[in-house]
């Protein structure tokens, strides 16, 4: 992966838009390039644009997100960091942004930005953060961490590695080597070791709760099975016989009750059927009209169509006489319409002539006030330009008395400063004594934090050292005392087990818990039984009283149904009676046209006695039919409220006789249920009476609960001294192994108590020789700054100085410079005064021109609107004009629609006359055609029993009640013959299930029959599906235990297994298999460094300490190769020795793939010329490989070294711009 080009935009103290090139050619020539600039520049910055394109999150300030940016520069909305690099599978662009609302610097921040882009066709390939951190992982080949520790190395990581002690070296190393996840996967391990065993042991604590069937129990039960199956389908066989029978008599009752209620429905058709008598009639005479229907809707059209037309001719007529009313008005109105056009005409042409000569003199008034407001702006522009001289005027003389003023100030300034003059050239070394002298300090005040740092820690080991060295004789006794602890817990839970395993004391605590069980299912039973038969001797009482109850309601229902047979006699006598004198009644209008001695067209009588006298009343038979079908209705309702009562009572019986049923089936299976508890129990003593059964009962739960609780004691007491003896163990196994430990950390104490001894002498020669460096800068610094006024003191704060003498020479030269500028300023006020006087006085002469210009045409003006007035006044003559052509036209409209309306009006005549003349034709053809009909009609009227017209109306109907009429008519019909039909059906069913003759046994026999073998089918089925219950759950039993064993000898295996995987690597604190682990890893660490390291320095090697895994070693080999502790390096030999880890490491992390950039932010301050020369040659040497190396430093030195430099250059507001090759700001 190679850096090709970085661009990004307001990160930290780097303000605006800036992009680098590393394609520039002075970076490929050299290979190395510097980063400079002061501390705090903005360096480090562009290494966090670096990550920030890539990963969105920089090696300081982690990730950035909505809730929190400190990488965006202050007072700004917006920032960005856009890198495009190459890699084996292309040309990347990569971008992250991010931006406030509205980009203004207080507004809210907004979600980042994302996305990378294929450069080489600017197609793009993810947008998303996810999608994008994915994607550069797949194409570079890096995610963050292992880019800040192969192409990135960030500031001081190594430095703090190989400082580090041994015990705090591998969480470190686990940082820079992301092997972190080998102490998981021990105790990962340890965990699934644990969990394992765990398992193995429930699963053989569920095998033994397993009890099974004997075989000798299981062949019994299995033959007992076959029997009973046998009984029930023999049981079936007969219980089918009996339910066919059962059917036969449900049959023929249900065919008896269907008869009698044929019978009931023929009697109610026939109520219907007379009822409907006067209905018939009518639709009798209904039916004659419809006969001469077609005649008398031609009689109606004729003479609806007679009175149509003469109802017309008599509004024609009116019509024709309004016509000429209205042609003699139409025509006056259009003669003075005529005359009233002319008159218009010669006024027109009167106007036009005055109109030509009023429009030439607006002419030339209007030309002439153009002129004249022309002149008036002219005026008033030139008043507006005289005030704006005056004004300028005024400026000017302001300007050059403040001119004036600033000169003098400025030059009094000046000579009172002069020695300020000399700071232009002098500034920039003076500015470099502070620098040095406050490095100076800075290293003074570390080696004395370090100084005091070390003796602090030298102490604190010191006591650590003692507490760890009475908590290591602690460990051991107390070690002792749990190893007694253990065995005696051990000798305690065999004494309480009694050479029995716990395991066996569980399997007697279930034997007998299934006893008491059995015992307590068969005291339910016996209870359930005798509350049983206490409450069937009840329910049989019960029934006795009702079946009393119901021959008492049979008599008195078949008394009120020999009430209700005469009653209804009695109602169709009367009905028969009140039909006669109906028929009678209805027949009024056929009566009135009877005439003496003439036959009756119905009954062909003679005499016709209704025909006057008047007919007999029937209200009195309406009333005694209306009090007697009341009084059938109260028998009625007593009859059914017998009906009521002994359906009800019968519901009652029989619900009582089948409780009483499904009571004994209870009954009789409780006690099949109690033989066999008893059978199970295997009880020989039990009593005969259920009441001394109960009480035996009771008695051997209550024996069998003490047994139990006693048991129970036991078994609790020896699970507690198991777990007892558990907890000992495993307390035993843990002080053992804190007991190690302690050992292993003592040793390692006393060796870093050495270690920091040295450590401390080293020190303090350190902070001596930056204490006397001090104070000879200090005492060069004082010499320079006396020039100045300035007395130095070295505890004042050096930064303060330096800003004094660099404000003291801005000033300088600020004021110099304004000196220059005002007399510039001077010159050119005088000759802008000289401008404006000119051109006033031209401006003057231009106003007094324009002024007699504007009072001759004022004159001419005048003259021309008097001759105006004169002529026409004010009037306007565009309005005239269209005011008298308006009137013409309207004239003119009048006169045409006049014409129009006279002409309409004579054709509307000519039209009605035509009219009229038709009618009175169409009038005298409909007369003939009405009589025509009224003749035909009148002759079919004859042929029936209607005398006239009215009573053909009379009895007319409605085709919708003629409809109903009909529909009631043929609904009789087919009532009578379904009737008919379905009593011949039932008859002839009745007949042949009668022959059939099944059973000779009567119903209430059969019924009991099958009750009795349903009792005992349920007995035999309950007794079949317990041993079949038994079979199964036996059968089920036997399965799990084979998948029991089968788990338990899969399970054995696993633990094996884990057991071996954690005797290499697993612990429950995930040492053993990272402390394998970081070994190796370190190894390779150190091979590949001592590579790098060679290149830099022949002199040292690094070398693995075998004894402390995490120890490093240096050989001398200018000491015939003498191994020494890493402690006694030099500031300048750590360096070499971190630089050369540094590099080691990123050869680890990019085996896999090919790194062409590299990053280094590590201090160069503590080498010596030498040293620093041969790091930069080995760097340099890495160009061979095709490699940019990239190095931030602040060092001077470096200037010197690398020539390839990107300049970091503050400003006195805390911000940098950026200067060197390839570097672009936008």
């Amino acid at each position: 992966m190679r850096i090709l080009t970085l661009r990004f935009k307001n990160l930290n103290s780097l303000t605006g838009e800036w992009s680098i090139d590393f394609t520039h050619s002075d970076y490929l020539d050299t290979g190395i390039f510097a980063i400079t600039g002061a501390t705090g520049a903005g360096k480090s910055t562009i290494l966090d644009a670096l990550c920030l394109a890539l990963y969105g999150q920089t090696p300081r300030l982690g990730k950035i997100s909505k809730s929190s940016n400190e990488i965006m520069s202050r007072q700004y909305g917006e920032c960005f960091a856009e890198i495009e690099f190459t890699t084996t599978k292309g040309t990347y662009r990569c971008r992250w942004g991010q931006h406030r609302s509205r980009k203004k610097a207080d507004g809210e921040l907004q979600n980042p930005q994302h996305e990378i882009v294929n450069a080489e066709n600017d197609n793009v390939i993810a947008h998303k953060i996810k999608d994008v951190l994915t994607t550069v992982e797949q194409v570079s080949g890096m995610n963050f961490d292992r880019f800040t520790r192969s192409m990135l190395l960030a500031q001081g990581s190594f430095a703090a590695f190989l400082q580090a002690k041994p015990d705090e070296r591998a969480p470190l190393l686990e940082q820079i080597t992301g092997t972190g996840i080998y102490s998981d996967i021990s105790k990962k391990v340890h965990q699934r070791k644990v969990q394992a065993t765990e398992q193995l042991r429930e699963l053989k604590a569920c095998l033994q709760g397993i009890q099974l069937l004997s075989n000798d129990e299981k062949i019994s039960k299995e033959k007992t099975l076959k029997e009973y199956k046998t009984i029930s389908n023999t049981l079936r066989t007969n219980k089918v016989a009996f339910e066919k029978g059962i059917q036969w008599h449900q049959t023929l009752a249900n065919l008896e009750n269907q008869l009698a209620s044929l019978k009931t429905q023929q009697i109610a058709y026939q109520q219907r059927y007379d009822d409907t008598q006067p209905q018939r009639l009518q639709l009798q005479y209904a039916q004659q009209t419809e006969q001469l229907a077609d005649e008398y809707r031609e009689l109606l059209s004729t003479r609806q169509q007679t009175k149509k037309d003469k109802k017309q001719y008599a509004k024609n007529t009116q019509r024709l006489k309004q016509l000429k009313t209205d042609y003699q008005q139409q025509q006056q109105r259009l003669t003075k319409t005529q005359q009233k056009q002319q008159q218009h005409q010669t006024e027109a042409q009167q106007l036009e002539q005055i109109l030509i000569k009023v429009r030439d003199l607006d002419t030339h008034i209007q030309a002439l006030n153009q002129q004249r407001k022309k002149i008036e702006k002219q005026q008033q522009q030139n008043n507006e330009k005289q005030q704006q001289l005056n004004s300028e005027q005024e400026q000017l003389t302001t300007a050059q008395k403040t001119v004036q003023d600033n000169q003098q100030r400025n030059q009094k300034y000046l000579q009172q400063h002069p020695e300020d003059a000399t700071l232009v050239e002098h500034l920039a070394g003076i500015s470099l004594q502070l620098k040095q002298l406050q490095t100076q300090q800075q290293k003074s005040q570390h080696s004395q934090h370090l100084l005091a740092q070390t003796q602090k820690k030298h102490h604190t080991q010191s006591k650590e050292l003692t507490a760890l060295q009475t908590q290591t004789e602690h460990s051991e006794a107390l070690l002792k005392q749990h190893q007694q602890s253990y065995k005696n817990a051990e000798q305690e839970l065999a004494q309480h087990l009694q050479q029995q395993s716990l395991a066996q004391w569980r399997q007697n605590y279930l034997a007998n818990e299934k006893q008491y069980n059995n015992w307590q299912t068969l005291e339910v039973s016996l209870k359930d039984a005798l509350q049983l038969s206490n409450e069937i001797e009840h329910l049989k009482t019960s029934q006795h009283n009702e079946q009393q109850q119901l021959e008492i309601l049979k008599q008195q229902q078949a008394q009120q149904q020999a009430t209700l047979n005469l009653q209804n006699e009695f109602i169709e006598q009367l009905n028969e009676e009140h039909n006669l004198q109906r028929t009678l009644q209805s027949l009024e209008q056929h009566r009135k046209m009877l005439v003496d001695n003439e036959a009756c067209p119905l009954c062909g009588a003679l005499e016709h006695p209704y025909h006057k006298n008047s007919l007999p009343t029937f209200d009195s038979s309406q009333k005694k039919i209306k009090q007697a079908k009341a009084t059938l209705k109260k028998y009625q309702q007593q009859q059914q409220c017998y009906l009521k009562k002994h359906s009800q009572t019968e519901e009652k019986i029989k619900q009582i006789t089948q409780q009483v049923s499904n009571k004994q089936a209870r009954l009789d299976t409780l006690n099949i249920r109690i033989a066999n508890d008893i059978e199970q129990i295997n009880q020989a003593s039990l009593p005969n009476n259920p009441t001394q059964q109960l009480a035996f009962c009771q008695q051997q739960q209550q024996q069998l609960s003490t047994k139990n609780q006693a048991l129970a004691a036991k078994i609790e007491q020896a699970e507690k001294l198991e777990q007892r003896t558990k907890q000992q163990k495993e307390q035993y196994d843990a002080t053992k192994d804190t007991q190690q430990q302690y050992q292993q950390t003592l040793q390692a104490q006393q060796h870093q108590q050495q270690i920091l001894q040295a450590e401390i002498e080293h020190l303090q020669n350190d902070y001596q020789e930056h204490i006397n460096n001090e104070t000879q800068l200090s005492q060069q610094l004082s010499k320079a700054l006396q020039a100045y006024g300035i007395v130095f003191n070295s505890k004042e704060k050096l930064s303060r100085i330096n800003d004094t003498l660099k404000e003291r020479q801005q000033r300088w030269k600020k004021v110099n410079e304004k000196q220059d500028t005002l007399e510039k300023q001077q010159q050119n006020l005088d000759q802008q005064k000289i401008k404006l006087t000119t051109e006033k006085t031209h401006l003057q002469e231009q106003q007094q021109e324009q002024n007699k210009h504007h009072a001759d045409i004022q004159q001419q003006l005048d003259d021309l609107k008097q001759q105006r007035r004169q002529c026409f006044g004010d009037k306007d003559p565009q309005q005239e004009a269209k005011r008298c052509k308006k009137t013409g036209d309207a004239i003119q409209h009048d006169y045409e629609i006049l014409s129009n309306t006279v002409a309409k009006i004579e054709q509307d005549q000519q039209t009605q006359q035509q009219q009229q003349q038709q009618l009175e034709q169409d009038i005298l053809t409909h007369q003939q055609h009405y009589k025509d009909a009224q003749t035909r009609f009148t002759q079919k009227l004859s042929e029936t029993h209607f005398t006239d017209e009215a009573s053909y109306l009379n009895a007319r109907v409605s085709k919708q009640t003629l409809h109903q009429l009909q529909q009631q008519e043929a609904k009789l019909k087919e009532e009578k013959i379904r009737l008919d039909t379905r009593k011949k059906d039932l008859n002839q069913r009745y007949q042949q299930e009668q022959q059939r003759q099944i059973t000779e046994q009567s119903l209430t026999n059969l019924q009991e029959e099958v009750q009795q073998l349903d009792q005992e089918l349920s007995t035999i089925e309950r007794k079949i599906g317990a041993i079949n219950e038994q079979l199964n759950t036996d059968k089920t039993l036997r399965q799990t235990q084979a998948k029991q064993l089968d788990l338990i000898t899969a399970q054995t295996k696993e633990v094996t297994r884990w057991d071996n995987l954690h005797a290499l690597i697993g612990s429950a604190d995930g040492k053993k298999f990272r402390n394998f682990a970081q070994g190796l890893t370190f190894e390779i660490m150190i091979a590949h460094a001592n590579q790098q390291l060679t290149k830099m320095n022949d002199r040292y090697l690094l070398k693995h300490n075998g004894k402390a895994p995490l120890e490093l070693n240096i050989i001398d080999n200018y000491q015939a190769s003498e191994e020494r502790s890493i402690k006694n390096l030099s500031g300048g030999e750590s360096f070499i020795v971190s630089l050369a880890l540094a590099l080691g490491l990123s050869q680890m992390a990019s085996q896999q793939i090919s790194i062409d950039s590299l990053f280094l932010d590590e201090g160069f301050g503590t080498l010596d010329e030498e040293t620093l020369e041969t790091a930069l040659e080995a760097l340099a040497k890495l160009h061979q490989d095709n490699k940019l190396i990239g190095i931030i430093s602040h060092v001077a030195r470096l200037k010197q070294r690398i020539p390839t430099q990107i300049h970091i250059i503050p400003d006195h507001q805390g911000r940098s711009r950026l200067s060197g090759p390839g570097v672009a700001e936008k």
